[in-house]
């Protein structure tokens, strides 16, 4: 019954951030790809791209919600490139990164222009022998400082965060962006 309730409340957060989404989207750690699946389901999604280490997990995800615009990819942050990537959705991973800042490495290695991170907002390293870090708004926010800004920061019941992150335009100023600013 709790795992049920977990699953339940990942697929919500899923469902939270698609409305975020659009253009060539990267679901970070997708797992077996039901979150790519359903961030695809907004029509303002062109690509998506789910990558995850797990080749078991790639498997099954290519097997079960492969689609027109879903293409799974195996392999880690650091071996993964991907050009012009609008949104990069990572959700309950960077906790899991021994190097939380390879999230930023992938984002500006790929241009991404939006960045969506959720992570639990309680302290759970004590329990959780998987997560590394237990983060802040503020953490995440020193880990995208050099190209990124707050576009805006939510919470999910009382254990989730989001943080939706927007690149700078060269120089430092702040970009300039609107719902019809889509390549």
């Amino acid at each position: 019954m709790e795992r049920d309730i977990l699953i339940r409340r990942h697929i919500e957060r899923y469902a939270i951030v698609r409305q975020f989404v659009y253009g060539r989207t990267v679901d970070c750690a997708c797992g077996v790809g039901y979150g790519t699946h359903l961030l695809a389901k907004n029509a303002d999604v062109t690509a998506i791209y789910g990558i995850d280490a797990d080749g078991a997990a790639i498997a099954h995800a290519r097997r079960e919600f492969s689609g027109e615009r879903i293409e799974f990819l195996q392999g880690t942050l650091e071996a993964v490139t991907l050009p012009d990537i609008d949104c990069l959705v990572s959700l309950e991973t960077i906790e899991h990164l021994v190097d939380p800042r390879a999230l930023h490495a992938f984002a500006s290695r790929c241009g991404v222009r939006e960045v969506i991170v959720s992570f639990p907002s309680k302290k759970t390293t004590h329990y959780n022998p998987h997560h590394h870090w237990d983060l802040t708004v503020q953490d995440v926010l020193e880990i995208f400082a050099e190209e990124y800004v707050l576009l805006n920061t939510f919470s999910y019941t009382f254990d989730t965060q989001f943080v939706h992150l927007g690149r700078l335009a060269r120089g430092g100023a702040r970009a300039r962006r609107f719902r019809g600013d889509r390549r």
